[in-house]
């Protein structure tokens, strides 16, 4: 008996979502329903957002720590939409996303009024620089980066299933001036597990989304 196939697992973690989110999921998967598109929406929570996500991408309340693959290999897919509960998109942005070819990209999400998005690149010393709009304002194609946010992050089918688990352990940042470590954060450190698994991470500087922090903010 073959497994289930869906075009797209979208997954977000967590026990809530902004109302802005809500009225974007439904209208995409009315999109999605209307292109004859099958989907499946993976959610588990946890307070401690490396295990959320870890805990969402294999549809399981505790650790699954014996497979590597989404859903524990319940089905298989096309690709897998990882969309924060904070996070604002439209239909064609959600499409823009979903046609992409290539193994891992990310769109836009704005972290502050200055520009700065959830993307960085790293220095000689592996120390990450946090990109803003402006470093992207004459680019309309991907541009490679080595670390991007899971607020919006299309992953094509095999990537996870190649990286190692934990997908979200984290990584350190050696500060060897000030004799000081500090941690990539779970995205981040998600990123270079992908990279180091073989597969390149880009950005998509066309695709823009909007981040519902205290207030709305876009790019």
């Amino acid at each position: 008996m073959s497994l289930p196939y869906y075009d797209v697992v979208i997954a977000t973690p967590g026990n809530s979502a902004k109302m802005e989110y809500i009225k974007s999921l439904v209208e995409t998967t009315t999109w999605l329903n209307k292109q004859g598109l099958s989907y499946k929406f993976l959610s588990k929570f946890s307070s401690f957002v490396p295990s959320a996500r870890e805990k969402t991408a294999t549809d399981s309340n505790e650790h699954n720590w014996d497979t590597n693959e989404i859903a524990g290999g319940a089905f298989t897919y096309g690709k897998l939409m990882w969309i924060d509960s904070d996070i604002v998109w439209d239909v064609q942005t959600f499409e823009r996303m979903l046609n992409h070819k290539l193994d891992v990209v990310g769109a836009m999400v704005p972290v502050n009024n200055s520009g700065m998005i959830t993307a960085m690149r790293l220095d000689g010393n592996m120390i990450p620089k946090t990109l803003s709009w402006k470093d992207l304002i004459f680019d309309e194609e991907p541009v490679e980066v080595d670390g991007i946010g899971f607020g919006m992050l299309a992953v094509r089918y095999g990537v996870f299933e190649k990286v190692p688990r934990p997908w979200f352990l984290i990584r350190k940042a050696r500060l060897d001036k000030v004799d000081f470590s500090v941690n990539y954060g779970e995205d981040y450190s998600a990123s270079l597990n992908i990279k180091d698994a073989g597969f390149k991470l880009w950005l998509d500087p066309l695709a823009k989304v909007q981040h519902v922090k205290e207030y709305l903010l876009s790019l």
